[in-house]
């Protein structure tokens, strides 16, 4: 079973393209839904001095990350972390949509990696998406026809929890083209 955090880079009013990161994380018995993560961001943080930065956000990283070095660090930190990661994109046609469109095909590539997992919660950062219960209820039927079984989707604050903000970091990273779209563990 696993913990997932989403996040999104780019806005649907400005961008023509939107970019979306989902990290799984294994669930862990006793540790709270949105504290899974919280370790990687610790380590991330001291790795990149970051100790007192409110969050950790991909603008205030990007230059630091682009040696080589420590981009191969925060890949590897990564990668030791989190069973599960995706990055996908769309190109805006209609701004209105694009936010649920994302979703959309974020839960459809989430499940070419899992094939027939189960993820407990998806917690995605607070968007403004109209009618987010029936959104969040036709995402969790579209991921069951897709195969995999999403218990519950949630919307919270990136500045409180520590996966979204390391969603935000994947969606950067991915979005500039430094790491692969996809990683199963």
């Amino acid at each position: 079973m696993l913990v997932c955090f989403g996040d999104e880079s780019g806005a649907p009013l400005r961008c023509s393209y939107m970019y979306m990161a989902i990290l799984c994380f294994e669930k862990r018995i006793g540790l709270a839904s949105e504290r899974h993560g919280s370790e990687l961001a610790y380590e991330l943080r001291r790795l990149l001095s970051l100790e007192r930065a409110r969050e950790l956000k991909y603008r205030l990283l990007r230059k630091r990350i682009r040696s080589s070095d420590l981009l191969n660090k925060v890949v590897e930190l990564l990668r030791s972390y989190v069973a599960a990661w995706i990055c996908t994109s769309i190109h805006v046609i209609d701004p209105s949509k694009a936010r649920v469109e994302l979703l959309r095909k974020g839960i459809e590539d989430l499940s070419h990696v899992l094939r027939g997992g189960e993820v407990s919660i998806l917690i995605l950062d607070v968007q403004s998406i109209h009618s987010p219960r029936k959104v969040f209820a036709e995402l969790r039927r579209y991921g069951k026809e897709l195969g995999i079984t999403i218990r519950r989707i949630e919307m919270r604050s990136s500045s409180v929890v520590d996966g979204i903000q390391l969603a935000d970091l994947l969606a950067g990273l991915c979005r500039d083209g430094l790491v692969a779209k996809v990683f199963r563990g």
